[in-house]
């Protein structure tokens, strides 16, 4: 009990109530299901908040605890974290009481730290972990991570000088390839752990270039008008030659509903290799932001 709040378990069985509730504050993801796999929600230490000792059908707010496993132990991440419109405006914020809760479960399972990619900006989603709720807690922001945008016609008219194709490529096609994608300069550092876990309508490409693999990109749902760009890569034998670029470019008149390209809050503020790369590409920096926010759990 944590009032004026009892807080349960979501669980597995917990889903279909998970959806309604973010339903009420948020656009649900697609496949609900494929959002929590790719977030490694555990789903047993995230919670929903209920009044306390007041029958109730609809949680006044939630918490989603991502979990996942590593040579150093688990690696804890607060993936969402909402209150829900109530019956009585102005009530008791039950976040602070989920974040306790989650803090609690992340120390129980032997978690070194919790981390987070805190909202700064009003136009974020409301499910995104509030900033200054966590700095509350003791979280300390240890970067800003960063958006850009920017209109297909901007990048249709960038000049390339080299063909690229598009092949859309299962994850496991593109895994063997990311040791060589993440030598050298920029774009991007590739993370085979989130290649891995693309789920449909998210698609993976490899870039093809003189008839042999160049690099790989990884977007969103490409038939809406507008995609996020979640992660791009080239070997470094065809790098500066604006294969990014050209795969890109292909990407737009193969989907030609497409009309902006933006890459969500991804990009570290001192990370000024990828800036670069973006804004060469015809990126401009956008008002979504993000603090990057860790607190150190004590043993």
């Amino acid at each position: 009990m944590h009032d004026p709040f009892s807080l349960t378990p979501i669980g597995t069985g917990g889903v279909p109530l998970l959806r309604q509730a973010f339903q009420r504050v948020s656009p649900v993801p697609e496949d609900l299901a494929a959002f929590l796999a790719k977030e490694s929600v555990d789903l047993e230490h995230s919670f929903f908040a209920w009044p306390a000792g007041g029958a109730s059908s609809v949680p006044l707010g939630f918490i989603l605890l991502g979990v996942r496993s590593d040579d150093d132990g688990p690696r804890c991440s607060l993936r969402a974290l909402a209150s829900l419109p109530g019956d009585v405006p102005g009530g008791p914020d039950p976040r602070p009481a989920l974040l306790q809760a989650a803090l609690e479960a992340a120390a129980a399972l032997g978690a070194g730290a919790v981390t987070a990619e805190a909202r700064l900006t009003a136009n974020d989603a409301p499910t995104q972990p509030d900033a200054a709720l966590l700095e509350q807690a003791g979280f300390e922001q240890r970067g800003l991570l960063l958006s850009f945008s920017a209109a297909s016609e901007r990048i249709l008219s960038e000049p390339v000088y080299l063909q690229v194709g598009l092949h859309e490529a299962d994850p496991s096609e593109i895994l063997p390839w990311l040791a060589a994608f993440s030598r050298g300069l920029p774009p991007w550092a590739a993370q085979a752990e989130s290649i891995a876990q693309l789920r449909f309508p998210d698609l993976a490409y490899l870039m093809v270039a003189s008839g042999t693999a160049a690099g790989y990109l990884a977007v969103t749902d490409p038939h809406l008008e507008e995609v996020s760009l979640l992660q791009i890569g080239v070997l470094p034998d065809v790098r500066r030659q604006q294969v990014a670029v050209g795969a890109l470019q292909e990407l737009l008149s193969s989907h030609d509903r497409i009309r902006r390209v933006q890459v969500p809050p991804l990009v570290r503020e001192d990370d000024r290799d990828l800036r670069s790369f973006l804004q060469a590409t015809g990126f401009e920096p956008a008002p979504l932001r993000r603090a990057e926010m860790a607190l150190t759990l004590q043993p």
